[in-house]
């Protein structure tokens, strides 16, 4: 039944393996090995209260086993051993110096580590058989010993933050006092207790949790304990615990979050992206996972996004908008209202944290998270939706005074531009096309605004197509705006006819490839503002935005909703075109006042 639950742990049923080793437990109460699965498995299924019991069995259960048969733990640490005393594990050891081959074998990191195997001692026989059974049993006794210590102290923590969530002061007040107990038994002796690096993360988090749940009186407790106590990196000292390396790393990711609300700072990350954490590292355990969104969710909502909304009024209060007066002003200062926010703190951030939170416990059926999560998605809804109307009122001021200055200069220009080359070039036809009409045509776009069309005589009308051909797989750039690269245009030359009198007309077509890019949805939106002022500032009509098919819907959306709402202007029309086939939305420019005349 132990080996059948085990199958079931491996393969995540932690349920039947619950069961299967409940059953080899009953069968026989005193094998370790069986109560130590059986803990992990209740940890699974959040049974923490049979878990509690079963560690502290095992933990007491070794103690005694220690005591009574007067084991001396010296032996698996690395230091100065007196030989003469090697005897209480058994006379042949001291005699045959074999003990050297598995000093290093217990909790000495970061040298290597060295298993006890057969091939390391040449004798074989009853020596070797003694030996080997001692180091063995001894090992494996101290490995559940010690993962016991630890899941003690994670079982605590659990049990901890579901009364926190519970508000239950009696309950949390009695798990901390439990918890400081059990700090200060590990304090007394080295072996038969954690390094404190082992579980100071853990005083961090109960610290901490206290803290932002507002529960100063068991706090204090805390601080009493340890008064002179600060925030540091915690990783396993002791060999075994490697094993719980995610629970390690997720107290440092909670304990970064909640140390740095504490002070005052803001810190907002997300899992799946520790590239600016690089010292923490991910963890896959869905309760892990869970708490750790609940908790980024309620310090956004409650430290956070209240101190954000009040900093977006302030902004809107000194914002002047009398001071954009010229065309210079316009493009001075890059807009940045859709842009990601200095270190990820944008609003939907706060809101996408919120539904992890609810989504990622209703989905696993956390149910002492679930009731909560929800409340803070909704208010967390709310907020956002406030800080974005904030943001909204100022955006909406900033482009209507933009565009307010550059309509009183805008015209509706269509200018057609012949361009005579009657003399064969020397330097060749590839030149000719690539270099020669090329620099003309950009020439002209550098001096002249609105939308231009050219009319080419070429030396020999035979060659237009070759010409358009070389033509259209040239790339030009027209930018109005100097040093200001998030503005520029791609230019498409389309060859429109070629007429009776053998000449190429050229229409110019302005776009912006958005797959070139690799920026953000946000910063997109952004750049997608700068070119419409710079598409009115060159008096065009139009431009058009290419972009893949995943982007294109996302695109589409924005242009039929919130575009028209943060463009409402009294200046200009914006009519968007948008051409599925093709991935591509084109925007058309009209003037107001030209509309009104003409009608």
């Amino acid at each position: 039944m132990y080996y059948l639950g085990r199958s079931y742990f491996k393969n995540g049923n932690y349920k039947k393996a619950v069961e299967s080793l409940n059953k080899a437990y009953m069968k026989n109460q005193s094998k370790y090995n069986v109560k130590y699965a059986l803990v992990e498995s209740y940890l699974h299924t959040q049974d923490y209260s049979n878990s509690l019991k079963l560690v502290n069995e095992i933990i007491n259960e070794i103690r005694n086993l220690i005591s009574e048969f007067n084991l001396n733990l010296d032996y698996i640490f690395v230091r100065p051993i007196d030989a003469d005393s090697l005897d209480r594990i058994h006379p042949e050891i001291t005699e045959k110096d074999l003990l050297s081959n598995y000093l290093i074998l217990i909790n000495k990191p970061p040298i290597p580590v060295q298993y006890f195997r057969v091939g390391s001692i040449k004798r074989q026989g009853e020596i070797y058989d003694i030996i080997n059974k001692n180091i063995i049993s001894l090992q494996i006794l101290y490995k559940k010993y010690t993962g016991s210590l630890f899941l003690k102290l994670e079982l605590l923590r659990r049990c901890f933050f579901k009364r926190v969530l519970e508000k239950n002061e009696e309950q949390i007040s009695k798990i901390v006092d439990e918890f400081l107990l059990y700090c200060r038994e590990m304090n007394k002796g080295l072996e038969l207790s954690l390094s404190t690096e082992d579980y100071v993360g853990y005083i961090s988090y109960f610290k901490g949790i206290l803290k932002i749940f507002d529960l100063p009186i068991i706090e204090n407790k805390i601080t009493d304990e340890y008064s002179d106590f600060e925030h540091q990196r915690i990783f396993p000292k002791t060999h075994y615990l490697n094993k719980f390396r995610e629970f390690f790393s997720y107290l440092d990711y909670v304990n970064e979050i909640l140390n740095k609300t504490l002070d005052g700072s803001v810190i907002l990350f997300y899992l799946g992206n520790p590239s600016k954490f690089s010292f923490m590292e991910g963890f896959s355990n869905p309760i892990l996972k869970a708490e750790f969104y609940f908790i980024q969710a309620y310090i956004n909502l409650n430290y956070i996004i209240d101190g954000k909304i009040k900093s977006e009024e302030d902004s809107n209060t000194k914002f002047d908008v009398s001071a954009i007066n010229t065309q210079e002003d316009i493009f001075k200062v890059h807009a940045n209202y859709h842009s990601p926010w200095p270190r990820s703190n944008n609003p939907k951030f706060y809101l996408f944290m919120a539904e992890k939170a609810y989504n990622y416990s209703k989905k696993h059926k956390f149910n002492y998270l679930v009731k909560d999560s929800k409340a803070i998605l909704g208010t967390t809804q709310k907020k956002v939706e406030i800080l974005e109307q904030i943001r909204l009122e100022r955006r909406k001021k900033d482009i209507t005074q933009k565009l307010e200055i550059l309509s009183k200069s805008y015209e509706d220009l269509n200018e057609e531009i012949i361009l005579n080359f009657q003399k064969e070039p020397k330097e060749g036809f590839d030149h000719f096309a690539r270099s020669r009409i090329k620099r003309e045509i950009e020439k002209i776009l550098r001096e002249k605004t609105g939308n231009i069309s050219f009319k080419i005589h070429i030396f020999n009308p035979v060659l237009n197509n070759d010409v358009m051909d070389t033509l259209s797989k040239e790339t030009i750039y027209r930018d109005s705006v100097v040093v200001r690269s998030q503005a520029y245009f791609l230019i498409e030359m389309e060859l429109e006819e070629v007429r009776q009198d053998q000449s190429i007309n050229l229409k110019i077509k302005h776009f912006i490839d958005l797959n070139r890019e690799g920026s953000s949805y946000g910063e997109i939106l952004d750049r997608i503002n700068w070119l419409i002022y710079n598409a009115i500032n060159l008096n065009l009509d139009s431009f058009t935005l290419r972009t893949v098919p995943e982007d294109f819907e996302r695109l589409k959306n924005y242009f039929e909703n919130d575009f028209i709402n943060e463009y409402e202007n009294g200046y200009f029309e914006f009519k968007i075109l948008d051409q599925f086939e093709n991935n591509e939305i084109t925007i058309q420019i009209k003037n107001l006042e030209e509309i009104i005349i003409e009608l």
